[in-house]
């Protein structure tokens, strides 16, 4: 029964039948074990989905404002609208302050105003329109609002989100829903409210779960097409977009920015059949060692046709520095590295704290070349 039960799951959220489920439901569950790459990807998406939602409900809400007009008394109608405007400009500073270039605390922020307002609309609204006594047309026009919080847990569909995300994000919305509902239903008749609470609870589940699917396609995607097929590595153009978030968050949080840039020393020349599969033999070894010491949350580029970049995260030179001397006896392939840290060597820019591992690089290959107690410290894998 378990058995069927796990390769239900896996139809469901698309998991291969050969792949470790253990890992994958991890990456499922909870966000913390998420690379940076998925991470930026992932709120892009977000805040993506988040614009055009309010987008078209900034179209929308104004438009209803016929409908009530047409359904309700001249007394209830006008006040719809005013709390229908409100709404609208709600939606449309949402629209105007989220850009594209955001992480995911200001995600998790758009996320939460883009279910904020119409969580407040209907918990103003709808008590409010349920004691005026509406009867006949105009009550299939009550109906519409007593649906809306149905119609807000299905914008959970559209989000890539974890379990805990989307459990975060529904309970509120399930709790303030069935508050209303038991708020306008009579005290002897609690069952209606409670009928309407079980209803949105499979609901938020069904919309949870394809949240589910969205990331897992967008974690498998991320992880294939932005790698280099040799090393496993990200290819360099993801590397880079990855320096630039990197360095808005140092800015913005005033948080260490560290790097190292490691290479083979010998290598054949590539520009030879037999040296190609050479330095791709040693590169492929050298970054198997490098994945083998770095942290879940550190990220290994391919930067150059023997070069891997590493970045890493939420770490100082001096943490860099430690990591880094755990690969000096983890490879039988012979390298050279240099580290530098943004804050510490001053540079502009994330391009100019490469340029500073690139020379620091170099020179401890050129100590290593000259033997030991010529100069600085070569940082050699053999070493």
């Amino acid at each position: 029964m378990f058995g069927s039960t796990v390769d239900i799951l896996r139809q469901a959220l698309g998991i291969e039948a050969d792949a470790d489920l253990g890992p994958s439901l991890r990456d499922l569950i909870w966000p913390g074990r998420h690379s940076a790459l998925l991470q930026q990807r992932r709120s892009e998406l977000i805040i993506s989905r988040v614009r055009l939602m309010a987008g078209l409900f900034a179209i929308l809400t104004p438009l209803w404002i016929i409908v009530d007009a047409l359904l309700f008394s001249d007394q209830v109608w006008p006040l719809l609208a005013l709390a229908r405007l409100a709404a609208t400009v709600a939606f449309i500073v949402l629209l105007r302050s989220y850009r594209q270039r955001s992480g995911m605390a200001r995600a998790y922020k758009a996320l939460t105003f883009m279910f904020a307002v119409p969580t407040v609309f209907y918990a103003v609204v709808y008590p409010w329109l349920a004691g005026q006594g509406i009867e006949a047309w105009a009550g299939a026009g009550v109906m519409v609002y007593a649906f809306m919080p149905f119609i807000v847990l299905v914008g959970l569909g559209v989000i890539p989100i974890t379990v805990i995300e989307g459990v975060l994000f529904a309970l509120p919305l399930l709790a303030v829903g069935f508050a209303v509902h038991a708020s306008v239903t009579a005290s002897a008749d609690w069952q209606l409210a409670a009928g309407a609470m079980w209803l949105q609870i499979p609901l938020a589940g069904g919309a949870a779960l394809a949240g589910l699917s969205q990331l897992h396609l967008m974690s498998r995607l991320v992880g294939r097409s932005n790698r280099d097929s040799l090393t496993g590595a990200y290819v360099r153009t993801v590397g880079e977009d990855l320096l630039e978030v990197l360095q808005r968050n140092a800015e913005r949080r005033r948080g260490p920015l560290s790097l190292a840039l490691i290479g083979l020393d010998d290598y054949a020349d590539p520009n030879t059949r037999q040296g190609r599969a050479a330095t791709d033999g040693q590169l492929a070894e050298l970054a198997q060692a490098v994945g083998r010491v770095v942290r879940q949350s550190d990220v290994v580029v391919r930067w150059g046709n023997d070069e891997l970049l590493v970045l890493f995260t939420e770490t100082a030179a001096e943490g860099a520095e430690f990591i880094a001397s755990r690969l000096a006896g983890g490879s039988a392939v012979k390298f050279s590295l240099g580290i530098a840290d943004w804050w510490s060597d001053g540079t502009a820019g994330w391009q100019g704290t490469v340029e500073v591992a690139a020379e620091r690089r170099h020179q401890a290959r050129q100590a290593a070349k000259a033997g030991p107690g010529a100069g600085p410290e070569a940082g050699d894998g053999n070493g």
